[in-house]
């Protein structure tokens, strides 16, 4: 049997037979709605039957419309539901800062509060100190308190002045890994640490080209400038495979130390 959707694509692709097909979808068409010509009634039904699948064609546009449907419903739930967490998110992040500052404020009520108790407390030894004895008592009491706030303040100040240090001494430190960094990006004709070299149809990295080299020192330094620990070059490998596959009894056994410790979650560079 031949089948009524086939013929409707023949009058469109091939107009030299536009009248014949026109002639079989009318046909079709009567057949359908139980109408037949006895005009043109084909003597051999069997080989003319002509049947028309319009509830199907119907039924299969209505399941494309109910999945299209399905499909932007699903999105718009998840939207709506990434939106609502992002909405919890801030909501905790709000009340978690609330509280943190109403800590504070009552830890400040209370230093404010241990303050006034110790003027109080201090009020009372001094009217105790109008005797002879009690004045004494009160002189070398006030004395061991000086000394322990100059103590206090002494050592403070070292902290501070040690804290002092260590800030200048990571700043000299950071100025010479940027130099030495700087200096290296400039010798391998690197534009910037994360910016890939290209020559020919390769095209490589600074971390790996450290890596490959078996430079710890150069590799930690490019880390910390922010080098990306999992950037693959044109073969498709990262700085640590390109290490692990120069690696000759242990050559590059630090850069590979370090590089394994930074994918490792929590573990920090050894640069400064």
């Amino acid at each position: 049997a031949q089948v009524f959707g086939s013929k409707i694509l023949c009058v469109f692709e091939n107009p030299v037979h536009s009248s014949n097909c026109a002639s079989i979808i009318a046909f079709g068409i009567m057949s359908f709605f139980g109408f037949e010509c006895s005009a043109c009634k084909p003597s051999d039904p069997a080989t003319s039957t002509v049947k028309v699948s319009l509830d199907h064609i119907a039924q299969e546009q209505e399941q494309g419309q109910m999945d299209q449907k399905h499909k932007e419903s699903t999105e718009l739930h998840a939207k709506l539901a990434e939106d609502a967490e992002r909405e919890r998110e801030q909501e905790r992040l709000v009340r978690e800062k609330a509280e943190e500052e109403a800590r504070e404020r009552a830890r400040e009520a209370e230093l404010a509060r241990m303050e006034e108790e110790r003027l109080l407390e201090q009020q009372r030894l001094f009217e105790q100190a109008r005797a002879a004895e009690e004045e004494r008592q009160l002189r070398e009491a006030l004395e061991a308190s000086r000394r322990e706030a100059e103590a206090a303040a002494a050592a403070a100040a070292a902290a501070a002045a040690e804290k002092e240090r260590q800030h200048k001494e990571q700043e000299l430190l950071a100025q010479e890994r940027k130099a030495a960094v700087s200096a290296f990006l400039k010798k391998a004709g690197f534009a910037a640490v994360n910016t890939a070299k290209k020559s020919m149809m390769s095209s490589t990295y600074a971390l790996h080209k450290a890596a490959e080299a078996g430079d710890d020192k150069l590799v930690a330094m490019l880390l910390e400038e922010g080098a990306v620990l999992g950037q693959k070059n044109s073969s498709g490998k990262t700085a640590a495979q390109v290490a692990e596959k120069k690696n000759k009894n242990g050559s590059h056994a630090k850069v590979l130390e370090i590089l394994s410790s930074i994918s490792t979650p929590g573990a920090k560079c050894g640069g400064a």
